[in-house]
């Protein structure tokens, strides 16, 4: 009985001594650009009212493929937009929708069609190379212009 309880009991530490590697093993490299809170205002436009948001967020990946969660200020999940080349999903709480592109899915859901794609870079303090840019037109200042 000494060995089977040896043979356990080894069986045991070493399970432990895995779930210890597991737990002290580094994740990958996180593709998180970034998290915060932020505010969405779309200007009335025609017979189209004023509408805006406020939610947290956080963006994961880039230009070309990435993930955009966003909650409301008390955590409740609001929705959730992914996006590959060719393709852009938003899933909320009353259902899936798929979208050529992430410019499609904006217009759909804010009425206005955003550089969703821009953010990874924008927020890295750069200009997404696949829009035009121009130099900041203020003096003295590290920006640039970007629509």
């Amino acid at each position: 009985m000494t060995v089977a309880r040896r043979g356990r009991g080894g069986w045991v530490a070493a399970l432990a001594a895995l779930m210890l590697t597991a737990c002290a093993t580094p994740p990958p490299a996180s593709t998180l650009v970034a998290a915060g809170r932020m505010a969405v205002q779309v200007a009335a436009v025609g017979d189209q009212a004023a509408r805006g948001f406020n939610a947290s967020f956080e963006l994961w990946g880039q230009a070309e493929r990435g993930e955009l969660q966003m909650r409301t200020a008390l955590g409740t999940w609001l929705a959730t937009a992914r996006w590959a080349p060719g393709q852009a999903t938003l899933v909320t709480p009353q259902g899936e929708n798929a979208y050529p592109s992430l410019a499609a899915l904006s217009e759909q859901a804010l009425g206005e069609a955003l550089p969703l794609d821009a953010l990874p870079d924008w927020l890295h303090g750069k200009p997404a190379p696949q829009w035009p840019h121009q130099p900041c037109p203020l003096q003295d200042k590290v920006c640039f212009v970007q629509a």
